[in-house]
């Protein structure tokens, strides 16, 4: 197979090296002030556009499940803007692709967001913000035909997000609409000796979380 060059990957590679050299500067700043957090929320997990490296498309796929993350970070904020790094870890969740084909998903993500927060004041503050990093994948297949199949891959890649917010002191609420990319199943060969294409989908997961700052 001919390898493909994305020049995109290369702009958020850059974009990724910016955001980790703003996060520098704004640490080295006297007058930023630092913070940590940590959350917990819940998720829908969507397996967007299943196929097969064949090019099979699954036309009778649900593939959503609802699960939780938690997620641990420390920033620093000057003004309205803050840089986070933010570590998230998404509970395994079981997508049904077919009727016959199911695939267990765990996700990691390590996300530099760069936010905006409106000022504080009795009433609360709204923040909305941008993320760009890393996601790691792992696809657990399980399927079930006339020989049963079942192997895990594991997958990075540039994973990206939204993330909008509202908060009050110490507590926040966010939504983030995060997406990792083009994820892998497993591949091999059955206990039949034929050969079994893996599944591709994009791995799309919305989620709403209760951050506590400290």
């Amino acid at each position: 197979m001919i390898p493909v060059y994305f020049p995109c990957k290369d702009f958020l590679v850059k974009k990724i090296l910016t955001i980790s050299l703003l996060s520098l500067i704004f640490t080295l700043n006297a007058h930023s002030e630092s913070y940590r957090y940590g959350s917990l929320g819940l998720t829908k997990n969507i397996a967007d556009n299943p196929h097969d490296l064949g090019g099979f498309t699954y036309g009778d796929a649900d593939a959503d499940d609802e699960g939780s993350v938690i997620s641990y970070g420390f920033g620093t904020r000057s003004g309205n803007l803050a840089l986070e790094t933010e570590f998230s870890y998404y509970e395994e969740v079981t997508l049904k692709l077919e009727r016959r084909i199911s695939v267990d998903v765990t996700t990691f993500s390590i996300m530099e967001n760069i936010m905006y927060t409106s000022e504080f004041g009795s009433n609360g503050y709204i923040l909305a913000g941008l993320g760009l990093g890393l996601g790691h994948t792992n696809v657990d297949t399980s399927a079930r035909f006339s020989t049963p199949f079942d192997k895990d891959n594991d997958n990075t890649d540039f994973a990206h997000q939204i993330i909008l917010g509202y908060g009050m002191e110490n507590y926040e609420i966010v939504f983030k609409q995060s997406e990792f990319g083009i994820v892998k199943g497993g591949s091999g060969t059955t206990s039949a000796g034929s050969r079994y294409n893996p599944e591709l989908f994009d791995n799309r997961i919305k989620s709403i979380s209760l951050r506590y700052k400290f």
